[in-house]
């Protein structure tokens, strides 16, 4: 099953990448602003996954699992 992972520009500096109830607990707690703008939303079956192709849409390059 599929799930739905968000990134998020929090301000010029800082880009957040988490699943959609990571993110909506992160705004809750106002680490993610109102003034905060989604770039992206991947749906994928893991979290590497989602990483893998999160990383090549922010250009961070290949997403290497620690």
């Amino acid at each position: 099953m599929k799930q739905r992972f968000e990134a998020w520009q929090v301000n010029d500096e800082q880009l957040s990448f988490a699943s959609v109830e990571s993110v909506a607990e992160q705004r809750a707690k106002g680490l993610i602003g109102p003034d905060a703008k989604l770039l992206y939303v991947i749906e994928a079956d893991t979290w590497e996954e989602a990483c893998a192709i999160h990383y090549l849409r922010a250009g961070f390059g290949p997403y290497k699992p620690e």
